[in-house]
């Protein structure tokens, strides 16, 4: 008999009350009730939306850090479209560098110094960069003037002339690799005609954040 004081009011108005049916009301007092062991039930399945949720929130967590890492290996170049629009909205120094497809130094430049961990890290904080081949047949628009290369058919070496402009010095022939540095203002600060190792660019950019 349970030890939980059942009244005979209530066993005679409820015949079929007895102990298995009533020992709910003694769970927890009662001692004389076996133990109950109990399992726990398993989760129940995940809806298709939260699963996909779910999904998507892992893959951001796993790419942003590796775009992240992509940003600071590759220099961010722009256009002198873009460069344009950049200066208007946050002025800062400028660094621009002209190749072409034929120059071995330029694309040993390519592989080396810009690729140079420092040298990304301070162009991208410290300056915009732009790197333009100097024989392009692009029509460019900037500060209102429009340049294109007039010598497309007439030169063996056709020079556009927004390269001419920027990079061009007095009485000796362009030449390349050909990199131009310019303060907040767009103002020629210094030229660089010959090649630069990783570190030697480093000292110029630094140089000219002093």
């Amino acid at each position: 008999m349970c030890n939980c004081r059942i009244s005979q009011t209530d066993l005679t108005k409820n015949p079929g009350l007895s102990h298995r049916r009533d020992e709910a009301k003694c769970l927890v007092n009662c001692p004389s009730l076996p133990k109950r062991k109990y399992t726990a039930l398993p989760d129940p399945p995940l809806k298709g939306g939260y699963k996909l949720f779910l999904v998507f929130f892992l893959l951001l967590n796993l790419t942003v850090p590796q775009l992240a890492t992509a940003q600071e290996t590759s220099i961010n170049w722009l256009t002198f479209e873009q460069l344009e629009d950049s200066l208007a909205i946050q002025p800062k120094k400028v660094f621009i560098s002209f190749y072409a497809d034929w120059c071995v130094y330029c694309k040993k430049m390519d592989v080396a110094a810009f690729k140079n961990k420092e040298v990304v890290s301070e162009l991208n904080k410290h300056y915009y960069a732009v790197k333009m081949n100097a024989q392009t047949q692009d029509t460019i628009v900037f500060e209102g003037t429009t340049l294109t290369n007039r010598f497309i058919g007439k030169s063996r070496n056709p020079i556009h002339d927004m390269a001419l402009l920027l990079a061009s010095r007095e009485e000796q022939p362009f030449s390349l690799p050909a990199m131009v540095v310019l303060n907040e203002k767009f103002q020629v600060k210094a030229r660089y005609f010959n090649y630069l190792s990783p570190k030697a660019l480093q000292e110029v950019l630094e140089q000219h954040l002093q």
